[in-house]
Parts: C-alpha cells; structure tokens; sequence
C-alpha cells in the first residue's frame, strides 16, 4: 500500500499544481465512464475514416499525374522522333 499511497500524493500534487496554473478547480479525480469512452472510440473512428478518405483521394490523384506525365513524356519523345524522320 505505500507505493499505492505515493502515487496517490504524486497525483494530488499534480493536480495542485494544475489548480494553480490555471486558476480553476479541477475535478479530483479523472473517471473514464462508458458513454465518454464511446464518444472517444466514435471521434477516433471517424478520424480515422476522414484519413483513409484522404488518403485515397490523394492516391488518385497521383495516379493521374503520372498518367499526365507519363503521356506527356511519351507524346513529346514521339514527337522528337517524329522530327527527326521528316529532317
């Protein structure tokens, strides 16, 4: 119990100290309940999904740059070749 007891005092002292920083009360203890895990889990879930949203919109999208690209380069050294048939 007196490791248990000195964590207790670290966290109290924690506490004061915030209490003293920002002026207000804080809560004594931090309770992680059900429904805010719930909410938390929801928020990380849809985080998570705006990522992969990103994440393949920008992997389309550099897909078509290197379409571009690679059909540029192509057109140009057709071109090129072209040019130097006719000369």
């Amino acid at each position: 119990m007196g490791a248990r007891d000195e964590v207790t005092k670290g966290m109290q002292s924690s506490f004061d100290k915030l209490n003293e920083t920002f002026g207000k009360k804080l809560p004594q203890r931090l309770e992680i309940t059900e429904a805010s895990f719930d909410a938390l889990d929801k928020r990380l879930k849809a985080a998570c999904d705006r990522l992969e949203n990103v994440n393949s919109r920008l992997q389309y999208r550099f897909i078509a740059w290197l379409a571009v690209s690679v059909a540029v380069v192509g057109t140009l050294f057709f071109l090129k070749r072209f040019i130097f048939i006719l000369v």
